[in-house]
């Protein structure tokens, strides 16, 4: 894969999770993988916010290294380099400055439910990262572990592309673990005077995917989100799910506040246009 990742962690299961999940995900190729923890002090008065600022450095690095010091002890390194990043700063500015000075492909993260509900909800910290990267994120649900790639299920807002970034990279993955791409439209009374666009959007990525007409599937919800949940309720068997975030779109959209319901446990790869 030769990629550059990086993936946030505050040291807590569902970020370790989300770390044994990009190791068995990259396999034994040359990627190289940066662990990011990003820190930030109580509010306090200016004189103590110096000394706790050295502590919160201190316990970064030492946890990261600790970090690195369990994956060689459980024999995940799988002999790719690891790097780790310590930023005093919140997790959006510190991946925007540091995507700046490294440039990263993807960034792999791991996700549990505001609600307290494990890996069925995606709070505030992954909706500011996924509105905010200029790449690619996997969102990876409290949990899950790595099964292998062989069913990909992509959500069609019948919205054209830019260009070629959203196929191609829906290719890669078809091709580096030779799986199957299915395809799913929402149907919503919202989007019905768009409905030959989105015909037409199916149709190509038929063609240019090769997917065929029993790997694709039209349903009926009042809501986008509705629908594809109900979806992937009742089709369970996918590996990955993935979409392309639109702030506009009608499919996906994010909230600082409020905690977005994508589907079950699966994880998700958002793509870029």
């Amino acid at each position: 894969m030769d990629k550059k990742i990086v993936i946030p962690t505050d040291f807590s299961d569902t970020a370790k999770g989300a770390v044994d999940y990009a190791v068995a995900f990259l396999g034994n190729d040359k990627s190289e993988v940066f662990l990011l923890n990003a820190y930030e002090p109580p509010h306090m008065g200016s004189g103590m916010l110096i000394s706790i600022n050295d502590i919160l450095e201190k316990e970064s690095k030492s946890s990261l290294n600790g970090e690195i010091k369990r994956l060689i002890k459980e024999n995940k390194l799988n002999g790719y380099k690891f790097d780790t990043i310590s930023e005093h700063g919140d997790l959006v500015g510190s991946l925007k400055k540091w995507s700046k000075k490294i440039a990263f492909d993807y960034v792999i993260l791991g996700t549990k439910g505001a609600s307290g509900i494990q890996g069925a909800l995606f709070g505030s910290n992954a909706s500011d990262v996924i509105n905010c990267a200029e790449i690619p994120v996997i969102s990876i649900p409290h949990g899950y572990e790595y099964k292998g790639i062989k069913k990909i299920l992509f959500t069609v807002d019948g919205k054209e592309y830019s260009g070629h970034k959203v196929v191609n990279e829906l290719k890669f993955l078809r091709d580096t673990f030779n799986a199957e791409v299915h395809l799913v439209h929402v149907n919503t009374p919202s989007n019905k005077p768009y409905k030959e666009n989105e015909d037409h959007m199916v149709f190509t990525l038929q063609r240019e995917l090769g997917v065929a007409d029993d790997q694709t599937q039209e349903v009926y919800n009042e809501t986008a989100i509705d629908g594809l949940n109900n979806f992937i309720s009742q089709n369970p068997d996918f590996d990955l799910v993935c979409m392309v975030p639109r702030k506009e779109s009608f499919i996906f959209k994010f909230s600082k506040t409020k905690a977005i319901s994508i589907g079950t446990k699966i994880p998700l790869w958002t793509l870029r246009d």
